[in-house]
């Protein structure tokens, strides 16, 4: 006599279906939450490297008893069209004088976003201590 087994190997189409929706739904909210993760990690390196070059404008100032809108002359020697780019090269910081004020007085330094941050906006600090964002980075609230 012979005996037919009746159990089911391997999975079924709507099983399939079933983890790749849960799959997809997964990666729609997981993905979005990443990229925004990102991007805040490249806000805190434009932070960072806007603070690097304020604290070598201050050293400038002691020295000179002015700051300068040449960042070779304060000692930066990572420039793109004068500007200090960010150590992974996300932003370009740039200085300049504040609004009506001479140089020796007030620098303006702004980090301009690059490449994958390009829509985040501008980040400034001046030698004031006065912080200013544009674009996504003001609507985070990171820089205040």
């Amino acid at each position: 006599m012979m005996s037919y087994s009746t159990t089911q190997e391997g999975i079924t189409l709507i099983e399939l279906m079933i983890v790749i929706v849960i799959v997809s739904i997964l990666a729609a909210v997981a993905i979005p939450s990443y990229e925004d993760s990102v991007r805040k990690s490249r806000r805190t390196e434009a932070q960072s490297a806007l603070t690097s070059v304020l604290q070598q404008q201050e050293r400038f100032f002691m020295n000179n008893m002015t700051y300068s809108t040449d960042l070779s002359a304060v000692g930066f020697t990572n420039l793109s069209s004068g500007s200090f780019v960010s150590e992974n090269g996300f932003y370009h910081i740039s200085a300049s004088t504040c609004a009506s004020t001479p140089i020796a007085r007030c620098v303006l330094l702004t980090a301009t976003p690059q490449l994958g941050q390009a829509d985040d906006g501008n980040m400034t600090l001046n030698s004031r201590g006065e912080k200013t964002a544009t674009g996504k980075a003001l609507a985070a609230g990171d820089w205040h």
